[in-house]
């Protein structure tokens, strides 16, 4: 049974600010993601992955580049970027942009998964890329394989809601800290998956 350890990127400036920060804001962790990377590395170390990946953006290699002074290749896929927030990404954080992130977040919830922000991705759009990355890292990792994947939080919020059954309108109810870990095993006889460790902070304490 293929696993999944997907978990999230390390904290940003952009993060401790509340500016918003997309697919398209390539950020660099700062001290604290940085150590974040390191406590989440120093507890998963010998945990015998067969692929480590993460997105095309600076900040889910920078959490994850530990892994590769003990000889793995982190291979990015630009489907697991995050999603694009369009015209809002870079802007910090004031009342029209919070009226913005609720507009289009009653829509999502209502089931309008094709609505987006001017210039940014739909759930839908994502899942489609991101879909198409999953599909690769299962095919790599084989039946009994065990990939490590960071990746950021609304994708993951989109990987979790639609592999687990809820649908892309719940994906608000996934938590998406930074560092955040969740493992996923699939059981193909029953053709689901199912989440062993769910919104796991245990290597930050």
């Amino acid at each position: 049974m293929p696993k999944l350890y997907l978990f999230r990127h390390g904290q940003t400036d952009f993060n401790v600010k509340g500016i918003v920060q997309g697919g398209g804001v390539d950020s660099d962790l700062n001290s604290v993601g940085r150590e974040q990377g390191r406590r989440f590395f120093e507890k998963y170390k010998a945990e015998d992955f067969d692929k480590v990946y993460c997105s095309t953006l600076k900040r889910t290699y920078q959490t994850v580049e530990c892994f590769e002074g003990i000889g793995y290749e982190v291979i990015a896929l630009r489907g697991l970027d995050e999603l694009s927030w369009g015209l809002l990404e870079g802007k910090e954080r004031s009342t029209e942009v919070g009226r913005k992130f609720a507009c289009i977040q009653r829509l999502w919830k209502s089931g309008k998964l094709d609505a987006k922000v001017e210039g940014g991705e739909s759930p839908n759009e994502v899942w489609e890329r991101v879909r198409e990355s999953l599909d690769r890292i299962i095919s790599e990792v084989g039946p009994e394989g065990k990939a490590l994947v960071c990746t950021h939080g609304r994708t993951m919020r989109v990987i979790l809601s639609q592999m687990m059954g809820y649908g892309l309108q719940k994906m608000h109810l996934f938590p998406h800290e930074n560092t955040i870990l969740n493992v996923l095993i699939n059981h193909p006889a029953k053709e689901e998956w199912i989440l062993e460790k769910f919104n796991d902070l245990s290597h930050l304490q």
